[in-house]
């Protein structure tokens, strides 16, 4: 996939966490946190900004250190996935904002999609993780896990569940 040629490209890391702002700066996007960041009117987690020839990551600096690393992912996915288009505009951008946590737009699922094998490489969770895990069981492994990759308790399960490292037996 386009991460681990990502990753291998960059010589990013060999162990958890990945680094998403060095990824974001090697690829040349600045990442920024405002406090209070909306749009709309309504409160966003992340922004990919294109204009004058600088790309920007907006990032809402009030959410938790792990929403705020899935969202540079995300818009990382979006930058490398969803080139913008020429247009009259001279500005453009990406915004992860309900609808991209609601999964109904086909970029935002693969926005996500990226996001999740950025955050959680599938090498790297594979080395992490020796045995099929049980949802019920092996709570605190999960939580072991989520901290060792910085993201979520429940990003880490989708992940592990996606790779089929997680099951209910």
């Amino acid at each position: 996939m386009i991460v681990r040629r990502l990753l291998g490209e960059l010589d990013v890391t060999t162990t958890p966490p990945v680094d998403v702002v060095q990824v974001a700066k090697q690829l040349g996007i600045e990442v920024v946190e405002r406090p209070g960041f909306e749009l709309g009117g309504s409160e966003s987690s992340g922004l990919l900004l294109r204009m004058g020839g600088r790309t920007i990551c907006v990032i809402n600096a009030d959410h938790h250190r792990n929403r705020k690393r899935f969202s540079v992912a995300h818009e990382i996915g979006h930058f490398l996935l969803h080139p913008f288009k020429e247009t009259y505009h001279d500005v453009q951008f990406y915004a992860r904002d309900q609808e991209s946590t609601e999964g109904t737009n086909p970029q935002e699922v693969e926005a996500n999609a990226f996001a999740a094998e950025l955050l959680m490489p599938e090498d790297l969770m594979k080395k992490a993780v020796l045995y099929p895990l049980n949802v019920v069981e092996d709570e605190d492994e999960i939580r072991r896990l989520s901290k060792r990759f910085l993201v979520s308790q429940q990003a880490m399960t989708h992940r592990l569940t996606n790779l089929h490292l997680l099951g209910l037996s």
